[in-house]
């Protein structure tokens, strides 16, 4: 079957314009274009070997059109043949025609056909393009001529109304085809091997479109031509052209939406550079240059970028080496260059690929391949360059990869901007690149040392936290395969390329030496450490962490498999022996305490410790208890001490309270209060006859020299937060007790730092996470500056030493009723107005003068009197303690809720920070209902505290307890409780959701309602609404849960958060 002709359409010089030449080009054999080829003698034009002369006018073109003569500048080979269309070769035996041998290069031809006049130049060639190769194919079209053409209509619309977006179709998401693009069953084929004569014109069209003359000023003068432009002279022959074919086309733009909305969601959309879904929405093309839309897309940083990667195999031809070329868009995005040619989107403003937008890509290529071209590199000359890819040889892919960045001049950047038409940045880029080169598949090649279990591995009893030891081996890791040390030393003596393959990897030659020398210093320190022998666990994190810290990057660590199971087995507490309650213990564990149990008692016998941070109120308290009893069982190995119980002073005689119930056969010593033993040797009798002593953290303090005379069993450690401060005297007394075991109970391990969660497993686990330098220089720093890797390692290190439940767990939630929990807005009165008013002008006047520390003193201060005022007037000034009622709108509001929760027969806790509020509160309720409500606070005795507590949980007991929320929030088991009201609100929400925990519980069994009451248009609105997002976000702070964010305010910024709102005002006048 006969091949068609080949059709060319070619933009050349024209007298002082430009004009469209058309031509046809015939088949040609191979063997032509493998012929040696020689120079001509004389300057003058080279014929070309396969024009058609004599072929038939096309119809597009008037009748009275003859044929002409022209001499064009064409691609061609180094054999001085011109390179033909990719159709004519498409049954050429490619893979052996080779292409290296013919470097391109531009040289005159001279040819025979049409000069077609600016009347035909646009619609009748475009649909001349679009006919010849929907029936032939692309191949048989020259691929610059559709992209010329559609750059010509952009410069048009460009001069008209500014330049176009790409035209999606308005009734669905799929492209409508580009002017020229034609679709065929031989594109994808017939595209294989493209000649760079688009790239070639529109460099030229690129350098044109810069010239200074290239649409001169608009004149008034009567020698204007089309449109208002000047024909001067001295005009670049694009600029003539231009307005040739302006005074032949149409000026009509698509018409732009005038309708409010529309344009604001138009603009809206051009301002987020989000095209696609605004051509889905709203059709043809649009003018973003329009008065209406305001274009605000910054100037991107793509370049030209080639990718060099190793092949399985070499080819035929011996190449051993891949070259991909397109467009690099930061650092990762890439857009091939056969994305560009095969979609025939070469001409479009905006190419999406790959979750990516491009912006003006070709563009991009045809700026920065002029720079290419003076590198010097022959392969980046060869035709097939232009598909995006290539086969090179070793030497080839060396000298590539050996490239540095070539760096984009400012007057190129600030050209293409002109030219594109994109808005110029405010800033203009820095390190501008016009080309790169990067291995495609490089690889990293890393340290890694995998820690062999010692012995036999299959021997159970070498799997004990400290029976295990380790023997390390070190190897060189890329990506997952291994390379052993003497591999790699062999390699780099085999060759001196400056990138190596390994493996089927690329590195560079420096990494894989700087990988060897680190894994040398690695293995002396190890002989040092006589490491052949076997090392403890806590010696291998020890060296982990180090090398880590050292180099985070080229280092990775690996515990065999079985290690790793056992541990796993530890962090869910499903790989432990499953223990029930003891035979004697007066209650029953829920599956998951179970769990819990089991999960203590196996770290117990191990000899270690660990944290048990379930939720609030899902019974740590009962699971230790559990523990404690399990270790005094009959049968179980006697511990070598009395267990101790460190709690905070509000919850010591619940602990004993506790421990009567559900271990009544426990011998338990309080040692706490003024009468408690303080003689060593009547405090060691005391002792010794118990099983369990519960003291305080304050006591724990003071009677440092006494607890730490005596060989504690297991030290139990409640509301471990209070640890958090490592150099704090309490936190010093409880890490220098003797135990066997210590153990944390705390539903917040990390209240506001990482360093919390140190400090508590420094006391726990001694060792497991270093010293206080060494955790700050493996985990701390790299996570504050956002290495998730450092908190994967942290919580690998931690997770078989910390259980934690939460109440959303499927395991957990079914044994908890519902909570509801609202926020109940509250008004200002007048007299809370005035005050609040007041106030903030005081507030802004005393922090003038004033900065630094003082400044942020100021504001707390007057913060807490804001926070008065919002409570009640009497609050903030005593002047009527009797006239408590309709000078509060919060306190007001309480009491309607009250009055409902007790008409339906509710019990109630009230939590406030402020003592002064508890008793107002306490005064109101007397006066109202004629309730005798209790107020938990600080200032209680024990004693005092322990009646309070015992009568509210009595069924016959007041219905109403106010609680302080820093002296009842935490440790206690109010579960008679059905309501809580949060009267004022705290900086932290894990603080008060801890107080909500007293009540909603293990052991209730009603819903519980938590009303939060916030005032309007106050700063407790404003701390209500951060709260909300903290509290969604709990899981993930790492940062400052208190009040210091509100004092690095700004004036501005902190007069606004403080002020009242205009509608809390004209409520309260």
């Amino acid at each position: 079957m006969a091949l068609p002709l080949g059709l060319h359409v070619h933009l050349l010089s024209h007298g002082g314009s430009l004009r469209f030449a058309l031509w046809f080009e015939g088949p040609s054999e191979p063997d032509a274009f493998r012929a040696k080829g020689r120079a001509p003698r004389s300057d003058a034009p080279l014929p070309h070997p396969s024009i058609v002369p004599h072929s038939r006018r096309p119809a597009c073109l008037a009748r009275g059109l003859k044929p002409s003569r022209f001499i064009a500048v064409l691609p061609r080979l180094g054999n001085y043949r011109p390179v033909p269309l990719p159709g004519l070769v498409h049954a050429w035996d490619v893979d052996h025609f080779k292409a290296a041998h013919h470097p391109i290069e531009l040289d005159e031809f001279a040819l025979e056909g049409w000069i077609v006049p600016p009347s035909l130049s646009l619609s009748p060639l475009r649909q001349l393009l679009h006919d010849w190769s929907s029936r032939y194919g692309a191949g048989f079209v020259s691929p610059h001529a559709p992209a010329v053409i559609a750059f010509l209509d952009d410069l048009i619309a460009r001069v008209s109304a500014g330049p176009l977006l790409p035209t999606l179709s308005p009734t669905d998401a799929a492209v409508r085809p580009p002017r020229g693009h034609v679709p065929s069953p031989e594109e994808a084929v017939a595209l294989a091997w493209i000649p760079p004569v688009s790239l070639v014109d529109l460099n030229h069209l690129d350098r044109a479109l810069r010239a200074p003359r290239f649409l001169p000023a608009c004149h008034t003068d009567d020698d204007r031509g089309p449109y208002g432009w000047r024909n001067e002279p001295s005009a670049s022959r694009l600029a003539l052209f231009l307005l040739e074919l302006l005074g032949a086309a149409t000026a009509q733009s698509p018409e732009v939406p005038t309708d409010p909305d529309t344009v604001r969601s138009l603009r809206d959309a051009v301002a987020r550079g989000d095209a696609a879904p605004m051509h889905r929405a709203h059709g043809s093309c649009l003018y973003p240059q329009h008065p209406f839309l305001a274009p605000v897309t910054e100037a991107p940083k793509d370049h030209l970028h080639a990718r060099v990667h190793p092949l399985d195999a070499p080819d035929a031809a011996g190449d051993s080496w891949a070259l991909d070329l397109g467009v690099l868009q930061g650092k990762k995005s890439f857009l091939p260059l056969d994305t560009l040619l095969a979609r025939e989107t070469l001409h479009d403003q905006v190419v999406e690929h790959e979750d990516a937008l491009y912006l003006h890509p070709a563009s991009v290529v045809a700026r920065d391949w002029s720079v290419v071209l003076r590198l010097g590199a022959s392969v980046l000359c060869r035709p097939e360059i232009l598909t995006g890819h290539a086969r090179i040889t070793e030497a080839t892919a060396q000298r590539l990869l050996a490239f540095r960045p070539v760096p984009l001049e400012d007057y190129q950047f600030d050209s293409w901007i002109e030219a594109t038409g994109l808005p110029r940045p405010k800033r203009r880029p820095r390190d501008l690149v016009a080309f790169s080169v990067a291995p495609g598949s490089a690889s990293a090649a890393r340290v890694r040392v995998r820690w062999d279990l010692a012995g036999d591995p299959e021997d159970p009893s070498r799997l004990g936290l400290h029976s295990a030891r380790f023997v390390p081996h070190l190897e060189l890791a890329l990506g997952d395969d291994a390379l052993e040390s003497a591999e790699a030393e062999c390699l780099l003596k085999d060759t001196a390329d400056g990138f190596l393959r390994v493996h089927g990897h690329v590195l560079p030659r420096a990494d894989l030496i700087a990988a060897l020398e680190l894994l040398r210093a690695r293995e002396k320190v190890l002989r040092k450490l006589g490491a052949d022998k076997g090392i403890t666990y806590s010696g291998a994190v020890a060296l982990d962490d180090e090398w880590a810290a050292e180099q985070a990057a080229q280092a990775e660590s690996i515990f065999s498999s079985r290690w790793e199971a056992f541990l796993s087995g530890l962090r869910d507490g499903v790989g432990v022996p499953q223990l029930k309650a003891p035979a004697g213990f007066k209650g029953t564990l829920r599956p998951y305490q179970e769990r819990g149990l089991s999960w203590l008692a196996f770290l117990a016998s191990q000899g270690f410790g660990g944290c048990l941070a379930d939720d609030m109120g899902l019974g740590k308290t009962v699971q230790v208890l559990a523990l404690l009893a399990t270790r005094r069982a009959k049968g179980a190995p006697p511990p070598r001490g009395p267990d101790l119980v460190v709690c905070p002073t509000a919850v010591v005689f619940n602990w004993s309270r506790e421990a009567k119930k559900f271990t009544p056969k426990l011998k338990v010593h309080v040692h706490q209060g003024l009468g408690r033993e303080r003689d060593p040797a009547a405090f060691a009798k005391s002792v010794e006859a118990a099983d369990v002593v519960v003291t305080s953290y304050a006591i724990a303090r003071r009677d440092e020299a006494l607890l730490a005379a005596v060989r504690w069993g297991a030290v139990i450690v409640d509301e471990a937060q209070n640890l958090k401060n490592p150099t704090a005297l309490q936190t010093r007394a409880l890490r220098g007790l003797d135990a066997e075991s210590k153990f944390g109970l705390t539903g917040t391990p990390v209240e506001n730092h990482l360093r919390d969660l140190w400090s508590i497993f420094d006391v726990m686990v001694p060792g497991l996470l270093g010293g206080s330098t060494r955790f700050a220089r493996t985990f701390e720093t790299p996570a504050r500056s956002g290495d998730h890797k450092a908190l994967e390692r942290l919580s690998r290190r931690v997770g078989p030493f910390l259980l934690r439940r939460t109440k959303r767990d499927p395991a957990v939630a079914a044994d908890l009723p519902p909570l509801q929990a609202q926020d109940l807005s509250c008004e200002l009165t007048r007299e809370q107005t005035a005050l609040y008013t007041a106030m903030t002008e005081a507030a802004f006047k005393g922090i003038e003068d004033k900065d630094g520390i003082q400044r942020r003193a100021h504001i707390l201060a007057a913060l807490m009197r804001f926070k008065q005022i919002c409570n009640h007037p009497e609050s903030f000034e005593a002047e009527r303690p009797d006239a408590l009622f309709g000078r509060s709108g919060k306190l007001d509001r309480m009491l309607e809720v009250m009055e409902e929760l007790l008409a339906e027969g509710q019990r109630v806790l009230i939590f406030t920070q402020f003592v002064e509020m508890g008793r107002i509160l306490q005064r109101a309720l007397a006066a109202r209902f004629k309730l005798d409500a209790g107020f938990y606070h600080g200032g209680l005795s024990a004693s005092q505290r322990e009646a309070m507590l015992d009568a509210f949980q009595r069924a016959d007991g007041p219905p109403v307890l106010i609680l302080s929320l820093k002296a009842g929030g935490t440790g206690l088991n109010l579960t008679a409780a059905s309501a809580v009201i949060h009267y004022d609100r705290w900086w932290n929400p894990a603080v008060e959701d801890q107080a909500t925990d007293r009540a909603h519980r293990i052991g209730q069994t009603r819903r519980v309602n938590v009303y939060r009451l916030v005032t309007e248009g106050t700063v407790e609105e404003r701390v209500a609404e951060i709260l909300e997002t903290k509290r969604a976000m709990a899981d993930k702070i790492l940062g400052g849960a208190d009040e210091s964010w509100i004092t690095e305010m700004d004036d501005r910024a902190l007069r606004a958060f403080l002020s009242l709102d205009k509608r809390a005002k004209e409520e309260g006048e």
